[in-house]
């Protein structure tokens, strides 16, 4: 609260959004000369710490506010004082902005702790702290409601890991993608930028939100894979680029069962190239994970990598240097070289070309630019950018420009189809993106040829067998090939491959019906295609097992899910489980992960109707459940007891709060009531 003579604002958990609402419908109509609006936190150097508090506060004779003297401002978390770094005002505008450099190591405040106990106190000495026009930041009244300022978070969160870790190879095909983030993230925001793209990408957190699965269908043998996530955390506020490589790189192996390893990583993180500086100070950012290297070694060029000019040296461990550059005129390129404890340089990463003038783009590229060719004289060039440029061309040496096309929204995809290529000679293209304001960002493509086709077609990602006809004993396989293809299928019960299919026209997208199939049982379906020029490819096996509706299923994790309608619904605790079919999980059919991965989610399984009793932790109310996930209050004992007994307490069931958006509230029961599905 605020003490007279002092501003203090107390910073509250994200839990009180709605209060913090209705405070801000208070504000009066016309703010007083300091009076505080908001106030917010942010991580500035993006290494998943708060070191910043913003004030903003009335200013409507727009006086130039400053700061006198630090010694009038304290801050404190939890009841320990935070040392102060600088203060300074942002700007003299109405608001005026006051910001607070914290000692983000002597606070050591990670942004997931939502801002709570954090306090800003100002005290009124003589000249000492705020002043401008004539006048001192004035005191608030102590009574909070009356103050009515906003508090935000604006810490933006950052990736600050993943597995497999950046720099893995021989990582297996169905390897799991797990993330982990400095604060809890929205899952609903979360979009994957794959330059593999194997598809079908899904996204879980954990219960605390900082740890997200991603489900994807398996890579290609081979496959280098450059994975970036975008998102937002619970606030809003957009993943920013950290000390973690986003995207960070995996290389998948070739063999069956790969033995994954890790490579030397040495990479400056932030900025990316062909970033165009503002004035003010930015933040340079690296990852390293060699033992060796104990510090980094940062300067700048402005001359192509003649001549360097000192930075700083830093700790490795730190991972961030916010850096306020000089006045350059010209492109040029920062440096990291990490050292060892000797001081001996160990290795080295360069950000180029960076620009301090001009206008950045209103896209950035996020990966690529690929080639992909589509025959022996036609190629796909591509990249993928955060949000969409207004044009975009490909210039190659020899040929005629090229307009691309965009498909997708954030990321968006930036394809261009050369044609007319001849086998032999090197192709040097470049990417010419341009924005409504006409900035432009060139980027090179790597150098490519045409090289005559060897090669067999390639199945991009898995073959789905679905459709499953109980009556007839048939199911339906469909799968896309890169290049035009014919295909002959093999397939029946396992070890049995009696049952044949063809298709004789050339095409990239393929469906066959399989026959004569047992329900229930495991089968396996081993393709081979042949493209227009007879080169032939054959599929690993396909192992999957005959469907029914009403299945229950499991793959090698714990999860179970009921088959219904073509989908998987999971059963998101066991209590739900229990509630359909008891204990018994005899009757639960294992597939292969591979034909789960294939398979929709549906909406998660909700608790039977009359069996259970619902509730959750952080609400007192009990509800009867009805068919269909609907819930319906009960709000005596008295009326608990009538329709279940005495004992009615042991059939309740505590659901995490996560979860309670699977049910859909109804009215509260009334009087002897009973509710639908009732089993007394």
């Amino acid at each position: 609260m605020i003490k007279s003579g002092h501003m203090r604002t107390l910073l509250k958990p994200a839990a009180l959004a709605a209060v913090l609402s209705l405070l801000a419908s208070a504000l009066p109509a016309a703010a007083a000369s300091g009076d505080v609006a908001s106030i917010a936190l942010r991580d500035f150097n993006h290494n998943g710490k708060i070191d910043r508090a913003v004030v903003t506060f009335a200013n409507p004779e727009h006086a130039a506010w400053s700061v006198n003297d630090t010694s009038g401002i304290s801050v404190t978390h939890g009841g320990a004082a935070i040392g102060l770094a600088d203060a300074f005002i942002a700007s003299s505008a109405d608001p005026a902005v006051l910001e607070i450099v914290l000692d983000e190591n002597d606070a050591d405040l990670p942004v997931s702790t939502s801002a709570e106990g954090f306090e800003v106190s100002y005290a009124r000495v003589g000249l000492s702290g705020v002043s401008g026009g004539g006048q001192e930041l004035p005191a608030i009244p102590a009574d909070d409601a009356a103050a009515a300022h906003v508090e935000r978070d604006e810490a933006a969160p950052i990736l600050t890991g993943s597995t497999p870790v950046s720099g893995s190879y021989d990582t297996r095909r169905d390897t799991d993608l797990v993330l982990f983030f400095s604060e809890a993230v929205d899952v609903a925001s979360l979009a994957a930028v794959s330059e593999q793209n194997p598809g079908q990408w899904s996204f879980s957190a954990s219960s605390d939100g900082r740890t997200v699965n991603v489900g994807h269908a398996v890579y290609r043998r081979g496959d280098a894979e450059s994975f970036a996530v975008t998102g937002k955390d619970l606030a809003g506020n957009a993943i920013a680029p950290g000390a973690y490589p986003n995207p960070f790189t995996f290389r998948i192996g070739t063999d069956t069962n790969p033995t994954a390893k890790v490579d030397t990583v040495f990479a400056i993180t932030s900025p990316a190239p062909f970033v165009a500086f503002q004035a003010g100070p930015t933040v340079i950012a690296w990852y390293a994970n060699q033992p060796e290297v104990t510090s980094v070694r940062l300067s700048f060029s402005k001359d192509g990598g003649q001549t360097y000019a000192p930075i700083a040296t830093v700790p490795v461990a730190q991972g961030t240097y916010v850096w306020n550059p000089p006045a350059i005129t010209s492109s040029f390129q920062i440096r990291a070289e990490g050292l060892g404890s000797t001081g001996n340089l160990l290795n080295f990463a360069i950000a180029s070309p960076l620009s301090m003038t001009g206008t950045p783009p209103t896209f950035r590229v996020v990966s690529g630019p690929t080639t992909s060719m589509s025959s022996p004289s036609s190629v796909l060039v591509s990249l993928r950018t955060d949000a969409a440029p207004a044009s975009a061309m490909l210039q190659c040496q020899g040929l005629a420009p090229v307009q691309a096309t965009m498909h997708g929204d954030r990321p968006v995809r930036v394809e261009a189809q050369l044609t007319g290529l001849t086998a032999g000679p090197t192709y040097d293209c470049e990417f010419i993106l341009t924005d409504a304001s006409g900035a432009a960002l060139s980027v090179d493509v790597p150098a490519f040829r045409a090289e005559p086709d060897e090669a067999g077609p390639i199945l991009l990602g898995p073959a789905v067998i679905d459709a499953f006809d109980l009556t007839a004993r048939t199911a339906k396989l469909t799968w896309s090939t890169d290049e035009p293809s014919r295909a002959e299928v093999a397939y029946g019960p396992q070890l049995d491959y009696s049952g044949r299919a063809s298709l004789t026209s050339l095409a990239t997208s393929h469906e066959v019906t399989l026959m004569d199939l047992t329900p229930g049982a495991m089968h396996q379906v081993r393709i081979t295609s042949t493209d227009a020029q007879g080169n032939a490819a054959v599929s690993r096996d396909y192992f999957f097992v005959f469907l029914r509706e009403g299945d229950l299923i499991k793959g090698a994790g714990a999860a179970v899910y009921w088959y219904k309608g073509g989908k998987r619904s999971a059963f998101p605790h066991e209590n739900v489980y229990v509630s359909w079919f008891g204990a018994d999980f005899s009757k639960v059919i294992r597939v292969p992960d591979t034909q789960l991965g294939t398979i929709a989610l549906g909406a998660n399984v909700t608790m039977k109707a009359g069996v259970y009793m619902v509730k959750i932790q952080s609400d007192p109310k009990t509800y009867a459940v009805e068919p269909d996930g609907v819930l319906r209050w009960i709000p005596t004992e008295a009326q608990a007891r009538a329709l279940y007994g005495d004992a009615w307490a042991k059939r309740v069931r505590d659901v995490d709060v996560s979860l309670f958006t699977d049910y859909v509230i109804g009215p509260a029961l009334e009087g002897n009531e009973k509710p639908a599905g009732y089993v007394g």
